[in-house]
């Protein structure tokens, strides 16, 4: 029985949380990651995630302009960086100084057309991915566009299909998750060591180092520790 509770899922992505941790983080499965040559997997811890989730990275506001619009954006803007001092004109104007304002406007029409296929691009590709809204019942409601639904079962299991069969698994050794467990390290500049639990800290994984957490120091905050999983000795275990 899979744990995972789809949020959004994509050709090369998986946005998911767990059910069996309360601690809010996400998951982020991506595919074909050119930093690792293969699957990467991210824990966002809820703090940063509600932070980051209400963040817009990109302007869309060439979406629906016209090419005449985007001819007048250009003769306007032209126009307008024209009136500018000498020393301030290079940072507006897009041709070499000196050059005509028919160079400006052709460069600046230019600039605006490849944005706005830039921006359209972005759109139609989110367009095929499938998000699905949580509730805390554990029902879900699809927000799907018609045009995306390709099948009737997503590939990773949703909350409400979890749910609806009794499960009979036996748990057998209980084990820590993910969020709960102990990391420790030890400041490179004051010395001080400190234990705190993984949710604490900032995750980070490398393919040869693993993984570990960062952490404020208490005594010099303006420094970070490195915090490794503490590993309980084996009648622990």
């Amino acid at each position: 029985m899979s744990t995972r509770c789809t949020l959004a899922i994509g050709e090369s992505f998986h946005l998911y949380r767990e059910l069996l941790e309360d601690s809010g983080s996400v998951y982020l499965t991506i595919e074909h990651c050119s930093a690792c040559h293969g699957e990467q997997t991210i824990r966002i811890p809820g703090d940063v995630w509600e932070a980051i989730r209400k963040v817009r990275t990109s302007s869309f506001d060439l979406v629906d302009v016209s090419d005449e619009q985007i001819q007048e954006r250009a003769e306007a803007h032209v126009d307008k960086a024209l009136t500018e001092p000498p020393q301030l004109q290079w940072l507006r104007l897009p041709g070499p100084e000196g050059a005509p304002r028919e160079e400006h406007v052709r460069l600046t029409v230019e600039e605006l057309l490849a944005d706005r296929e830039r921006q359209r691009g972005i759109l139609d590709r989110a367009k095929g991915h499938t998000v699905y809204k949580q509730f805390c019942d554990g029902s879900v409601n699809l927000d799907i566009s018609p045009e995306i639904i390709t099948q009737d079962t997503p590939p990773w299991p949703l909350c409400a299909e979890n749910k609806k069969k009794e499960s009979t698994m036996e748990i057998l050794h209980r084990g820590t998750p993910p969020g709960e467990r102990l990391c420790q390290g030890t400041c490179a500049y004051c010395g001080t060591i400190v234990r705190f639990v993984a949710n604490e800290g900032v995750p980070y994984s490398d393919q040869r180092e693993g993984d570990w957490w960062t952490v404020k120091c208490p005594v010099c905050p303006d420094r970070t520790i490195n915090g490794y999983l503490v590993v309980p000795p084996a009648r622990e275990r």
